[in-house]
Formats: C-alpha cells, sequence, structure tokens
C-alpha cells in the first residue's frame, strides 16, 4: 500500500471524531495498529482503522470496557469474527442493567416514602442531624 493511501493521525481523528489523544492512547493499548511512519516520524494509519474505530466507539456505547472492546478484537484479529464473545458480553450487560434498574426501583419507592412523610418545619431532636431521615 502506497504511503499516499495511508491516513495521517489528524486525518483518522477527523474521520471518525475520535481525538488525537485518544487515538495515541488506543494505540497504546494495542486497540489500533500504526501501518508505518513517515520520515517525520509521524503516524500512517490503514484506512481500516475507520471502521475499528467506528466499532470501538459502537462498543463503548453499549457500556463494554477498553479491555472488553480488545478480547473481541484480538478474536478478529486472529482472523475470527467475534460474535460470540459480543454476544456474551451483551447478555451481562442486559443483566447488569436490570439488576440496576430494581436498584434504582427501590431506591425511587425509599426516597419518595421520605417525601410524603416529610415535615416542612421538624421539631429539633438531640441526638438528630435532620429529624425527616431517621437514620
Amino acid at each position: 500500500m502506497s504511503t499516499t493511501e495511508l491516513l495521517k493521525i489528524g486525518e483518522l481523528s477527523k474521520q471518525t471524531d475520535i481525538s488525537i489523544k485518544t487515538i495515541r492512547y488506543y494505540e497504546s493499548l494495542d486497540l489500533l495498529h500504526t501501518n508505518r511512519r513517515t520520515d517525520g516520524q509521524f503516524r500512517l494509519f490503514h484506512p481500516d482503522m475507520v471502521t475499528r474505530l467506528n466499532f470501538i466507539k459502537r462498543l463503548q456505547s453499549f457500556g463494554f470496557s477498553l479491555n472488553q472492546i480488545k478480547t473481541c478484537l484480538g478474536v478478529y484479529d486472529q482472523g475470527d469474527l467475534p460474535c460470540h464473545e459480543i454476544q456474551q458480553q451483551l447478555i451481562q450487560q442486559v443483566a447488569d442493567i436490570e439488576t440496576k434498574i430494581n436498584e434504582l426501583t427501590l431506591l425511587h419507592s425509599e426516597l419518595n416514602g421520605i417525601l410524603q412523610r416529610w415535615r416542612e418545619d421538624p421539631t429539633q431532636q438531640t441526638g438528630t442531624i435532620c429529624p425527616n431521615l431517621k437514620i
């Protein structure tokens, strides 16, 4: 591949709307691979890195950690599709979200109960910071 077909880091940043600093960070984590460098030591990336960065952004939007994403990309880099790994992570994400929803529902009910019993001008009590909370 000729150097003219490769992307400098700034071009990659513009095409993906990901900062240069983040791209360098991803490269340091081996999420991205530099194709080569110019004589001036500028990083050059294969155009496929645009797809790779968009994939990383998509998995991050699902709540995947960078380590989880690295595992998926590792499977892909070995020539296999990471669909099974992604499916397993999505199943776990759904379970985690359901747990959080249940916890937030309980908290919501508790806070509403406190607010329903709330007194605007409670009587000061020794050893109590806020009588409305009754700890």
